[in-house]
């Protein structure tokens, strides 16, 4: 055992090019393993906020259209991509900048891929799909008030 402990010979370059692969290769998994999991973090949080901006205006318009008398919303065609319920509440598809904007032009939400509203006689239906796929479809149903 002594002749172990008293060999200075020290590390070949041998072995110290094997550490140095070695430790390079457990590197490489480890910053891989980490950038994966920045990129789900990311796509995971877009998706996220993309759910959450259609809901927002989903809920915001839906709540619009039930404050409104009907009359207001007789302005909705078969299928159109705006809708105007007053003089002052608009809500209008712009295609150039995939964004719902208001009557003065202001951005309500943005990445919108397609906004949908239709009505029949009974209801208004209202279809918002964002850049990544995110959908909500919602049926209001016209009360007619005494």
């Amino acid at each position: 055992m002594k002749k172990y402990l008293n060999n200075e010979r020290g590390l070949t370059l041998v072995e110290i090019l094997a550490v140095i692969i070695i430790g390079s290769i457990i590197m490489l998994l480890i910053s891989n393993v980490h950038l994966f999991g920045q990129k789900q973090y990311k796509s995971q949080s877009e998706k996220s906020r993309h759910l959450y901006d259609v809901t927002y205006a989903a809920k915001v318009i839906t709540k619009e259209i039930r404050k409104a008398d009907e009359k207001g919303i007789a302005n909705i065609g078969s299928k159109s991509d705006h809708i105007k319920l007053t003089s002052v509440i608009e809500y209008k598809y712009n295609s150039a900048n995939k964004s719902i904007e208001n009557k003065d032009g202001t951005i309500f939400v943005k990445d919108i891929e397609n906004f949908y509203v239709s009505k029949s006689s009974s209801e208004v239906v209202l279809r918002i799909i964002s850049i990544t796929g995110e959908e909500i479809n919602t049926k209001i149903t016209l009360r007619k008030g005494d």
